[in-house]
């Protein structure tokens, strides 16, 4: 198959998109089956277990349970679709089944971001090319290993599908005003930071009334609409003790350093690879683009320029929840949205038509420097999952986890001795944080059935 063959195939997005989805979709599935734990690990026992199955087999599950808080969040889809699986399943809980089903939601992200950017013109096909590789990588991986962690891949769909709304041409401006509020609702039913989506909106919004030559009052109205929502859904954020202390930073400087932190990601042996190699060279390359179609690439694209509020707004408001514990920062389940935000810049990348011209040298140095630093990034991941799963906590957990019912059977409470005479390193012995809750919850006579039912007491 020639080069020309693979051009003709991937303009043809009713055939390319669906088959980069399964393409995706295989590789999370390989990261699945290679490092997937077959136990709860962390919120799970809490976020589900405790606040989802156990009411639903004692029969007092309420609607008050799907609403109900989760740390700050209030995980109400995260519930409905791990709730629906468990159903399915025979009322039993098998945390790989849901790994698989989310795996799904996982790769739907980028090939509706594609599709959407597609929407404006066909894309080039050496960024629609990169783009595939890219997605495939293994450069996401803490969400996509755990059941419940699937409150990031809802909340950017809403997200996306949102901005793909604003985007389209509709008839009646009503209706989208009708539906982007009914996915700003469902944002933040998805977690605590989809308040962000209808601020975004009402930037859109204020944007286009600026420049609007009818409907002006519609806009600005619907911008202070938003707006307000917004601010709404903010103040409605259950406040968590242990996160406003030793999350949220307290000082502008703390702020200052944690953007900054962000920004620099990933920081590879003492290198700040993120803003060398991705955040300059992206924002270079960015102006470059506006300055090459005079102002209008981005913001004349609601998506993309959607999308690109997007990226900035959960940059600073990470740096804000999350800045005063470095180690929150770095945690690699905010490279779901970090990473997804190099998604619309790779649009950016066009073909390189001109070879001598500072604007194709500049795209073809963005794209060694994406290269190096996913494949950097990639093989970090790698090494930190084959730990994990070979001599970290993952291992140490699972083996005392299986050990507690293996001496439970033995002598009724040698399970709880047996935890209680572990010595505890930090978290890493145990599967759940905190040693005493755990074994709390493993003596609920509810959850020993659960377990038992769904062989998760054995191996």
């Amino acid at each position: 198959m020639t080069l020309n063959h693979l051009k003709r195939f991937y303009r043809n997005k009713l055939i390319s998109l669906p088959i980069l989805f399964l393409l995706i979709l295989f590789c999370k599935n390989l990261l699945i089956s290679e490092f997937a734990f077959p136990l709860p690990i962390d919120d799970q026992w809490d976020g589900e277990l405790i606040k989802l199955y156990k009411p639903y087999e004692e029969g007092n599950l309420s609607v008050s349970h799907f609403f109900a808080s989760h740390n700050e969040h209030r995980i109400v889809f995260t519930r409905l679709f791990n709730l629906a699986i468990y159903i399915l399943n025979g009322n039993r809980w098998n945390p790989m089944l849901v790994l698989r089903v989310q795996s799904i939601l996982a790769a739907s992200i980028p090939s509706l971001i594609l599709f959407f950017l597609y929407r404006f013109k066909p894309i080039p096909f050496l960024s629609y090319l990169f783009f595939g590789v890219f997605s495939c990588l293994p450069l996401l991986y803490e969400n996509l290993l755990s059941g419940i962690q699937n409150l990031f891949y809802f909340m950017i769909i809403f997200i996306v599908i949102g901005l793909g709304v604003f985007a389209k041409k509709m008839k009646h401006e009503f209706s989208r005003f009708l539906i982007l509020f009914f996915l700003s609702i469902c944002t933040y039913f998805s977690m605590a930071s989809g308040f962000v989506f209808p601020l975004i909106i009402s930037i859109l919004y204020f944007y286009y009334f600026i420049f609007a030559k009818r409907n002006r009052y519609l806009l600005v109205g619907a911008s202070f609409f938003y707006f307000l929502l917004g601010i709404l859904l903010y103040s409605s954020i259950v406040k968590v003790p242990h996160i406003e202390l030793y999350y949220k930073v307290s000082t502008f400087s703390e702020f200052i350093s944690a953007v900054y932190n962000i920004f620099k990601r990933p920081n590879l042996n003492g290198v700040a690879y993120g803003i060398l190699l991705i955040w300059i060279p992206m924002v270079l390359l960015l102006l470059r683009n506006i300055w090459e179609k005079k102002y209008k690439s981005v913001i004349d694209h609601p998506f993309l320029f959607g999308y690109l509020i997007l990226i900035f707004i959960q940059i600073f408001g990470i740096a804000y929840a999350r800045g005063k514990l470095p180690l929150a920062i770095d945690a690699n389940r905010y490279f779901d949205i970090f990473l997804m935000s190099i998604f619309p810049l790779i649009y950016l990348i066009d073909d390189f038509k001109k070879v001598n011209s500072i604007g194709s040298l500049l795209r073809i140095l963005i794209i060694m420097s994406l290269v190096f630093v996913f494949f950097q990034i990639s093989k970090l991941n790698l090494a930190t999952l084959r730990y994990q799963k070979n001599f970290g906590r993952i291992k140490t957990g699972s083996e005392n986890h299986y050990q507690y019912f293996s001496e439970e059977r033995k002598n009724k409470g040698g399970g709880k001795n047996f935890l209680l005479s572990r010595k505890e390193i930090g978290s890493v012995d145990y599967l759940y944080p905190n040693k005493l809750e755990y074994i709390a919850i493993l003596e609920d006579l509810t959850v020993q059935e659960i377990l038992r039912k769904s062989g998760l007491d054995k191996r």
